[in-house]
């Protein structure tokens, strides 16, 4: 590995772009005071990643730059670097490694390998496992040997690390430490956090449970009501289509018990009509045995006086006289007890048949009336009771719709009937009921917080976690580099 170009391009004295070209046989460059000869070592020591402005001879950053002469000035600087790496002593699959530093007036800087933007530890890193580097006896800058000859212990030991070849492992063990100092810091940091998280975390857990508890119950209360609804409404329905049809089988049997009373009215009617029928009848046939008129009555007993007058003066009347109208006022008479005998004999016949069958009759009619009047009642009292009912099945629909929607109203004729009785289900549901009622609402907005304040504190926790992790690879890293450092110390001192 040796050096093959120096390229300088604002940097210090040098404002235009210079290349240096080191070729074989090449030992030394010399020169005047003040030709530069400085600014192209502190160029190496910059571009090989130096960080302190005291050893390349400045105050601050911009400093590195051309300033310009004549008003003429650089915005930027620029280092390149070419290293052969034939003999694979830079650990990269290049034969040239290009090494280029870029410092802007802004502050901004960069860093490449091979025109690769990388970091400075990268660079410093590969070239410590090279053995070069801006603290190593690689380059030596003016008073560098004076320094070293004055040095204390800990100035000459780093120049014995250096030579040992152990400065790539104080540059990782530099970073480990740094990155263990780090991990300490963010667990202390995501710690804190996460302990200040725990307590409301464990609130909004409950809440989150009590919630997860309240749907489940809710699913379940509304199963429970929906089957109770169901029940109730096949019951009252079933109940309601009985009652009709009773109501309906008892308005028959008051139409039957109107229709006989009828036809017992109209029966009735007709006897009466029949008895005066008769009478008339019997007024026509008691014509031939008519009483005699008053004038017939009147000459009989006119006769007879004047007959009597005569006996009663003395007059002699002829036998045959006196017993014609003895015999004449004896039929007559007769005629009339006869026919008075007979018609009040008739009519106590017919008076006492007609008394019978009225009696039959009006019987009979009564208790037709007895029981159009019950039928009466009946129908009426269960039309009352389908009524009722038809109401109660009307305010059970209407709390359906109240509490499940019309839809599902719309849906109950179809729905299976459950296995468990109405008052069942309702006990099931008053309770599931009361278990809500004791749950209490429960903002949504609260678990969308758990669920978020959740999944930050996992993630948080799983960065804790991989933290820890990494600090405790770091320890052992640590703890390997020290004992590799001591053992490859030992063994170059």
């Amino acid at each position: 590995m040796r050096l093959l170009e120096l390229e300088l391009s604002g940097f210090k004295s040098f404002a235009d772009k210079t290349v240096f070209r080191f070729d074989d046989g090449i030992t030394a460059i010399i020169g005047a005071n003040g030709t530069g000869k400085s600014n192209v070592s502190d160029a190496i020591r910059w571009v090989l990643g130096e960080q302190s402005l005291k050893h390349l001879r400045g105050k601050g950053s911009e400093d590195i730059i051309f300033a310009g002469s004549d008003g003429k000035h650089k915005g930027q600087a620029r280092v390149s670097l070419t290293l052969s790496n034939e003999s694979g002593r830079l650990r990269m699959d290049a034969a040239e490694v290009r090494i280029t530093r870029q410092l802007n007036r802004s502050g901004e800087g960069e860093y490449r390998i091979n025109e690769d933007n990388v970091r400075l530890w990268d660079i410093q890193q590969i070239l410590a496992e090279a053995g070069l580097g801006t603290k190593s006896y690689a380059v030596i800058s003016q008073g560098t040997v004076d320094r070293y000859l004055n040095a204390g212990p800990t100035a000459r030991r780093e120049l014995f690390d250096e030579a040992c070849g152990i400065k790539a492992l104080q540059l990782k063990l530099k970073k480990a430490d740094r990155t263990f100092t780090q991990a300490e810091q963010k667990v202390r940091e995501l710690s804190t956090i996460l302990q200040e998280m725990e307590p409301r975390l464990r609130v909004l857990k409950r809440q989150a449970l009590r919630f997860q508890q309240r749907h489940e119950l809710e699913e379940e209360y509304r199963v429970a009501q929906e089957d109770w609804y169901t029940a109730g409404w096949l019951d009252r329905s079933s109940y309601l289509s009985k009652l009709r049809a009773d109501s309906s089988d008892t308005y028959d049997q008051l139409d039957r018990a109107r229709k006989r009373r009828e036809e017992i009215e109209a029966s009735l009617f007709r006897v009466l009509e029949q008895n005066s029928e008769r009478e008339k009848d019997t007024e026509i046939n008691d014509a031939g045995h008519r009483l005699p008129g008053v004038a017939e009555v009147r000459d009989a007993i006119s006769q007879c006086n004047e007959i009597l007058q005569a006996i009663l003066s003395g007059e002699e009347q002829e036998d045959s006289e006196l017993r014609d109208a003895e015999k004449k006022t004896r039929g007559l008479l007769n005629r009339i007890n006869a026919v008075l005998s007979y018609k009040q004999s008739a009519k106590q016949q017919g008076r006492s048949e007609d008394a019978s069958e009225k009696d039959s009759i009006r019987k009979e009619l009564q208790s037709a009336r007895d029981t159009e009047l019950a039928a009466e009642r009946e129908s009426s009292a269960a039309s009352a009771v389908a009524k009722h009912a038809g109401e109660e099945l009307e305010e059970w629909e209407r709390e359906i719709q109240r509490e499940l929607g019309s839809d599902f109203l719309s849906q109950l004729p179809s729905r299976p009937a459950p296995a468990d009785e109405e008052e069942e289900l309702e006990n099931k549901t008053r309770r599931l009921e009361a278990k809500l009622a004791s749950i209490g609402e429960i903002d949504p907005l609260t678990v969308k917080e758990y669920e978020e304040t959740r999944i930050r504190w996992e993630h948080l926790n799983s960065q804790l976690q991989d933290v820890l992790q990494a600090k405790d690879d770091t320890r052992r890293q640590i703890d390997l580099l020290k004992k590799e450092m001591l053992l490859r110390f030992r063994s170059n001192f």
